[in-house]
């Protein structure tokens, strides 16, 4: 009887014991880590553990995972804050996996992540925190859309390839986008920051060609805004483009540009609009509708203030001419920081130093540099043009070189030249661009 009395006592306790250390393994019900040897098992996986999937808070991923997974974490777990997935292998997040997730904070994607699909964070207000990959190439439609919280900067690489309709469309804390890398991306999404209210720089590629309706509509905060380098860009006609960018002060438009729509409505304190196409583009009568044209400054390239004073609804009461406008003569050529410049096409210094050096064709030399009309002095064929210089004429001409050539004959006979009998010795003066032919008259039985 005793015996048997402690076998069910020993019994009992290890009962009591395997009790204990599963409820140890799950002491904060709010948190878990579970690495997925199979895709598609995430919920089997923590519910054997004895998890309640709704009342997770926070959770870290690693191994496999597929859409299934992700609806697992986008549409079961509701309560979800932060979650890790940078162990996973996901190189997409599906369309709409945490749309309207209003807990979620922080997300961790894995270097992988290539796709972020349509809707994907709609509706997360309190979303501050997400790793935008190297490799990511598409930004769907409405991505990010309501992020209110999402904020400071975001910089894409060469990757990426589509950013789509109001894909940072309210994300109102974000500050910063950098797409300078991006030289894949041609278009960016209507809407794509629209009401991104605490915005102030934008950085573009030179690969865009078009901007869709209203990509910056409302963004206030937005001071300066430079497209100069945007030479793929023809046409500014998606509609609204700058829309009620009541803080916009500054705008550069490239030289690529040939037409401009109604892209600045309530754009009321602009004071500069600088516009680097020699040819003014066409524009319609409500273009600069909005634009305080007795105040606001129009910059052009140097060279060009007539035909914009002349063209249709240019109406600034200021226009001003800036750049470098370079004459090249022939027989030679003008690079301006180690480029080459092209003949009449004005190069905008923006006030820097510049360094000219004149290239002349063999057998030529510099025969005039002059800067604003007046000659200035080369070295080794070089001009540095100090900093400050807003505009500018550079002149380069070419001509030439000449030289003395010393003549010297010996034994009996005569040297003639240009059908006159050389008195030697002579020095005659001769050009390297023409040749210089002389008949040798030797005596008779002299060779």
């Amino acid at each position: 009887m005793k015996t048997n009395l402690l076998s069910t006592l020993v019994l009992v306790a290890a009962c009591a014991l395997t009790t204990t250390r599963g409820a140890a393994e799950i002491a904060d019900s709010t948190y878990a880590s579970v690495n997925l040897t199979a895709a598609g098992s995430l919920s089997t996986v923590l519910k054997a553990q004895g998890y309640d999937l709704a009342k997770i808070k926070r959770i870290v991923v690693s191994g496999k995972i597929n859409s299934r997974d992700f609806n697992t974490l986008g549409k079961t777990m509701v309560n979800l804050t932060d979650i890790d997935l940078s162990g996973t292998d996901a190189t997409i997040i599906p369309d709409e996996t945490f749309k309207d997730r209003q807990q979620l904070q922080t997300i961790k994607v894995p270097e992988a992540l290539h796709k972020i699909g349509t809707s994907a964070f709609n509706n997360c207000y309190q979303l501050t925190s997400f790793n935008f990959t190297a490799n990511l190439d598409t930004v769907g439609d409405n991505a990010f859309n309501y992020c209110n919280a999402l904020k400071d900067s975001i910089r894409f690489s060469e990757k990426l390839s589509y950013l789509g309709y109001a894909a940072f469309s309210n994300c109102m804390a974000l500050k910063q986008v950098d797409l300078s890398a991006s030289t894949k991306l041609t278009t960016i999404g209507g809407m794509a920051f629209y009401y991104c209210t605490q915005l102030t720089s934008v950085l573009l590629p030179p690969s865009i060609n078009y901007l869709e309706w209203g990509t910056f509509y409302y963004c206030s905060a937005l001071v300066e805004m430079d497209l100069s380098g945007c030479t793929s860009l023809v046409g500014l006609n998606g509609g609204d483009t700058f829309a009620e960018c009541r803080s916009l002060k500054r705008i550069t438009l490239p030289p690529s540009l040939s037409s401009i729509g109604s892209e600045f409505r309530g754009c009321s304190a602009l004071e500069s609009f600088t516009m680097l196409a020699s040819t003014p583009p066409t524009t319609s009568t409500t273009t600069f509708g909005d634009i305080p044209l007795s105040t606001c400054t129009l910059y052009v390239p140097f060279g060009s203030e007539e035909a914009y004073f002349n063209a249709p609804n240019w109406y600034f009461e200021s226009i001003i001419g800036v750049g470098l406008r370079p004459s090249i003569g022939a027989h030679g050529l003008l690079k301006a920081d180690g480029a080459f410049m092209a003949n009449g096409k004005v190069l905008f210094n923006q006030q820097q130093a510049v360094l000219f050096e004149a290239i002349p064709e063999p057998g030529y030399e510099v025969d005039q540099f002059l800067v604003n009309g007046s000659a200035v002095q080369l070295t080794n064929n070089q001009y540095q043009l100090p900093a400050g210089v807003n505009s500018a004429t550079i002149e380069v001409r070419f001509k030439v070189k000449q030289f003395l050539l010393s003549i010297q004959t010996e034994g009996q006979g005569v040297l003639v030249h240009k059908g006159q009998v050389l008195q030697t010795p002579v020095v005659l003066e001769v050009d390297s661009a023409t040749s210089a032919s002389f008949v040798v008259r030797p005596e008779a039985g002299f060779v």
